[in-house]
């Protein structure tokens, strides 16, 4: 039988790193949201609709892959 992992207990206090996480995370989005206005738009503005569509949805859903250890960083303050 497989253990589960044990969860970490509860925190007692607060933690600089929630607010200052949940900022940068804001700006980061902002300068990537940017880019892709910037960078990208432009180069497929030419394209037809449904090539645009997969196109913005991969750019839509690419920023999720490294957020998963940034919260928990955020909540423990460790990386993985």
């Amino acid at each position: 039988m497989a253990e589960t992992p044990r969860k970490a207990p509860p925190r007692k206090a607060p933690t600089w790193r929630i607010p200052i996480g949940i900022l940068a995370l804001v700006g980061a989005l902002l300068v990537y949201g940017g880019l892709v206005a910037r960078f990208v738009a432009p180069w497929i503005a030419s394209w037809t609709v449904l090539l645009q569509v997969p196109v913005y949805a991969l750019l839509g859903v690419v920023w999720l892959l490294p957020l998963r250890r940034y919260l928990i960083w955020m909540e423990t303050g460790r990386w993985g």
